[in-house]
């Protein structure tokens, strides 16, 4: 099954390589670089799973409440970051949000979005 991934981080290399990988894995991938194209984006179509940059401009935690905030959204979230975890609120976290410390690897990334995206 084909499932939408939204990739929202402004470095361009990380949007193109995570990319690359996860479509390589049959996922269809929607990345942006700013919260506004990511809202946008949300908008449009809500994800099976987002990975949002936290530090990305216009500020990931905007793109993280909005889909939390959405009745219809029932994905994950994994947030990327190399913030402080304190940063990060609780609130989200206790609503199933992952956490994927800066600097990542791209196995981890592709097992973390398959573990969450699996429907068994």
């Amino acid at each position: 099954m084909t499932r939408l991934v939204l990739l929202a981080d402004d470095e361009p290399m990380i949007r193109e390589s995570v990319s690359r990988v996860l479509e390589a894995r049959g996922h269809q991938v929607d990345a942006v670089g700013v919260a506004g194209e990511a809202q946008a984006s949300i908008r449009r179509r809500l994800p099976d799973v987002a990975i949002v940059d936290w530090k990305m401009p216009g500020g990931g935690e905007a793109v993280v409440r909005e889909l939390l905030d959405s009745p219809d959204f029932r994905g994950n979230v994994i947030v990327i970051s190399g913030a402080p975890e304190e940063e990060l609120p609780a609130s989200f976290m206790d609503r199933g949000v992952t956490r994927l410390r800066k600097p990542f690897s791209f196995p981890n990334l592709v097992a973390l979005v398959e573990a969450v995206t699996d429907p068994d």
